[in-house]
């Protein structure tokens, strides 16, 4: 790869946070870091988006992900020749199997009690319906943590950031200093159990 350059692309969620960002990172792999939300509408922006920078999805090489939220891991199911790549807490959100999604219920359910949420509520937590429709059933291909290099990105590490999310990280390229952005602090709406929580 003689000059890595790197591209943005912003594709629309339903959630209140707005727009997300991906990234297109071309380097001795074309990497896709994030993969948006799985919507129709965030697929074709994504797809045309592609093209202006000269690719297609079929281009794609390999998809690193941040952390494991829908807005993020939507569009991997549109990408299935792509090896994932992400934190190993990512995987079993990315999974979903009945007993890690029954032990994740369970946590919430005595969260939302100790936080006073009315208990009729609890019910929306269970539910595919909710805002996992919108992110993808692939688990991860490659697992990485802190200080790991990142296959086929020469010069790029990974830096865990947990916070917004456990699984959450950054890639760290020291060459020229340039960090895919964690997600940004300020105001974060949270959706969990049909209600809107700002934090």
């Amino acid at each position: 790869m003689n000059e890595e350059r790197v591209y943005r692309i912003t594709v629309p969620t339903p959630f209140p946070v707005g727009d997300v960002h991906m990234y297109v990172i071309a380097s001795d792999r074309l990497t896709l870091v994030d993969a948006g939300v799985k919507t129709e509408e965030a697929w074709q922006l994504f797809v045309k988006q592609l093209g202006e920078v000269g690719y297609a999805p079929e281009d794609i090489e390999q998809i690193v992900i941040t952390h494991h939220h829908p807005d993020h891991v939507g569009l991997l199911d549109y990408v299935p020749h792509a090896p994932i790549i992400g934190h190993p807490k990512a995987d079993p959100f990315l999974r979903r199997e009945r007993s890690f999604m029954e032990r994740y219920v369970q946590f919430f359910q005595e969260f939302f009690t100790e936080c006073g949420v009315d208990r009729r509520l609890f019910s929306q937590l269970s539910k595919e319906g909710g805002s996992l429709r919108y992110a993808s059933r692939r688990g991860l291909d490659i697992m990485v943590t802190e200080g790991d290099a990142v296959p086929g990105m020469p010069g790029w590490q990974v830096i865990e950031t947990p916070g917004h999310a456990q699984s959450h990280i950054a890639l760290y390229r020291e060459a020229n200093g340039y960090v895919t952005k964690k997600q940004e602090a300020g105001r974060y709406v949270y959706e969990a159990a049909g209600v809107s929580v700002c934090g």
